[in-house]
């Protein structure tokens, strides 16, 4: 017998869409709910990575009240600390990568809001 279906909803903190995790979905909708959350998670790293490196470059941890932008991502973001350092160093190579490849600076527009992926791709 089958088990019934389960839907639970979470209402992010910010203006972001509501999640609804269902259980008991077909194996094509589980399958595109696995690859969506894994490009979210892609995406969301990528930000991590940026940002935080920003955050270190332009010293704005210390306007924060903060040693370091890894300080900052395990306070704040209750992070890992080796992740944290590890994404700080990512944004870093993420922006010497798109040196050598475009003499077009990076900036923060080249990371789109929507689920379009522009930046090092």
């Amino acid at each position: 017998m089958p088990e019934p279906s389960i839907t639970l909803s979470a209402k992010p903190s910010n203006n972001d869409d509501p999640i609804e995790l269902v259980a008991g979905l077909s194996t094509e909708a589980l399958e595109r709910c696995l690859f969506r959350a894994n490009r979210h998670t892609e995406v969301g790293n990528r930000l991590l990575a940026f940002y935080l490196n920003d955050m270190q470059v332009r010293g704005i941890h210390q306007q924060c009240g903060y040693r370091s932008a890894v300080h900052y991502a395990v306070e704040r973001l209750d992070m890992h600390r080796r992740r944290a350092q590890m994404l700080v160093a990512v944004g870093s190579a993420l922006l010497k990568l798109r040196t050598i490849f475009d003499t077009t600076p990076a900036t923060h527009s080249d990371i789109p809001v929507s689920g379009e992926q522009r930046f090092m791709t």
